[in-house]
C-alpha cells in the first residue's frame, strides 16, 4: 500500500477532530514524522484537515479585507492606477487572487496566506515612498492584521519568507526619517551661523543694472490648447513653437540656446 493512504499514516484535525490520511493533507513523508515528533513549524501547533483548512483561509482574507479601510489591496493594480507598476513590482499579490486561490485550493495550510499577506504589503511598501500616505496605509494595515487577524485566526502561522524583508522596508524608512530631521537641524543651524555673519557685513551700494543687450524677439509665442491624446502624440515630434504645426519640417529652425523649433515664416528671422 503506498505510504500516506494507510491507517499507520493517520492525523487528527484539531478543529473537526476527524482523522486524515497524511497524503489526502498533501503533506510529505517528512512533514509527518515532523508533526508527530512536535517539530514541524505549522503542524505541530495546529494541523488542519483540507476542508477545514479552506474554511480558515477564507476567515482569514474575510478579516483582512474588513481592515483594508482604503481598497488599498483590494484588487490587482493595473496600468491605469500606476503606468510603472509593473516595472518596480515583478510579483504582484492582492486580496482578490488571494481569494481566487482558496477558492482553487491552492492554500494548503494557512501559513500561505500569512506569506501573500506579507508579499502584498512588501509591494506597498516597495512602490511607494516612505512616509507617504500610501506607504503608511500599508504600514498601518499590516500591523492591525497581524496584531488582530492573524493571532486571531492564524495563530500557528510562522513568518514567512517576506517578513525580514518588510521589516528592513521599516527600518530603512525610520533611517531615512530620522536622516531627514537630522538635515533639517543642521540646515537650521547654518541659517543662524549665516544670519549672525551677515549682520556684521556692511551695507554695499550696487551700480544701477545694464540693459541688456540682446536684440529683440523676431517672432511671437502663441498659447495652444490640445487634448490629453493629441498632447501626449504630439509630444514626440518637433513643432513649432510659434504655429504649434508638425508640417514644413524642412523649413525649421532650431534655437541654438533653448532648443526650440520653429518655421522660417513664422519667426521672420533674417536669414543671410
Amino acid at each position: 500500500m503506498v505510504w500516506g493512504f494507510n491507517e499507520g499514516s493517520m492525523l487528527i484535525c484539531d478543529d473537526c477532530n476527524l482523522w486524515v490520511h497524511a497524503g489526502c493533507a498533501n503533506l510529505s513523508r517528512e512533514e509527518y514524522d515532523q508533526t508527530n515528533a512536535g517539530e514541524h513549524p505549522v503542524y505541530s501547533k495546529e494541523f488542519l484537515c483540507r476542508f477545514c483548512c479552506k474554511r480558515r483561509c477564507e476567515k482569514l482574507i474575510t478579516a483582512l479585507k474588513a481592515e483594508d479601510e482604503i481598497f488599498l489591496f483590494a484588487t490587482p493594480v493595473t496600468e491605469q492606477m500606476a503606468l510603472n507598476y509593473r516595472d518596480v513590482i515583478r510579483n504582484p499579490m492582492d486580496l482578490q487572487t488571494m481569494t481566487e486561490r482558496v477558492k482553487n485550493d491552492l492554500y494548503f495550510n494557512y501559513a500561505w496566506v500569512r506569506e501573500s499577506f506579507e508579499l502584498m504589503v512588501l509591494n506597498a511598501l516597495t512602490f511607494n515612498r516612505p512616509n507617504t500616505k500610501l506607504w503608511n496605509e500599508a504600514k498601518r494595515y499590516h500591523e492591525i492584521c497581524m496584531a488582530k487577524v492573524f493571532s486571531k485566526f492564524g495563530h500557528a502561522a510562522p513568518a514567512g519568507r517576506y517578513t525580514d524583508a518588510v521589516q528592513d522596508a521599516y527600518d530603512a524608512a525610520k533611517r531615512a526619517q530620522e536622516m531627514e530631521i537630522e538635515r533639517i537641524q543642521q540646515d537650521e543651524t547654518t541659517e543662524k551661523k549665516d544670519l549672525v555673519a551677515g549682520a556684521q557685513m556692511t551695507s554695499v551700494k550696487l551700480e544701477p543694472l545694464s540693459e541688456p543687450t540682446d536684440p529683440e524677439s523676431c517672432f511671437t509665442l502663441t498659447h495652444f490648447h490640445l487634448k490629453h491624446a493629441d498632447a501626449f502624440y504630439f509630444a514626440w515630434m518637433d513643432c513649432c513653437i510659434a504655429c504649434g504645426s508638425s508640417g514644413a519640417m524642412d523649413t525649421m529652425l532650431f534655437c541654438v540656446d533653448c532648443g526650440e523649433a520653429y518655421h522660417s515664416f513664422c519667426c521672420n528671422a533674417p536669414i543671410h
